[in-house]
């Protein structure tokens, strides 16, 4: 099994642990900015930014889903350049228990800039 099914295969199996089935992301205005502000911060491309903003506004992926498809590929025009986003949001995800409310807390209150274990997550660019 390579890096990208390991890493995928646990977001999914914690998420779910940490989720019911019948609930939706749990994400309000607030959240999704503090999410999409993440992403700017790290330089990520516009139409990741869309994408994101419709995964958890329009079409209300959980966030475990929405992380698991940027993993194994489905996230967006530039892997490259959206790979250290993808790096700084399932870090924080993992960190915080893969629980949504407490990695919104985790975002808004540490500096990834200090705090760069994020860079530890390998994401394999080359597979999609």
């Amino acid at each position: 099994m390579n890096m990208n099914n390991e890493l995928w295969s646990e977001i999914v199996r914690e998420g779910k642990i940490n989720q019911s089935d019948e609930e939706i992301n749990v994400f309000d205005k607030n959240d999704i900015n503090t999410i999409l502000g993440t992403m700017d911060y790290f330089c990520t491309s516009q139409t990741y930014m869309r994408q994101t903003f419709f995964d958890l506004t329009v079409a209300k992926f959980r966030f475990f889903d929405f992380l698991a498809m940027g993993i194994m590929g489905r996230n967006g025009d530039d892997r490259k350049t959206n790979n250290t986003t993808l790096k700084v949001l399932v870090y924080s995800f993992r960190k915080s228990g893969y629980n949504e409310k407490k990695m919104i807390d985790d975002l808004r209150y540490t500096d990834y800039d200090l705090d760069m274990s994020w860079r530890d997550i390998e994401i394999d660019l080359k597979e999609v």
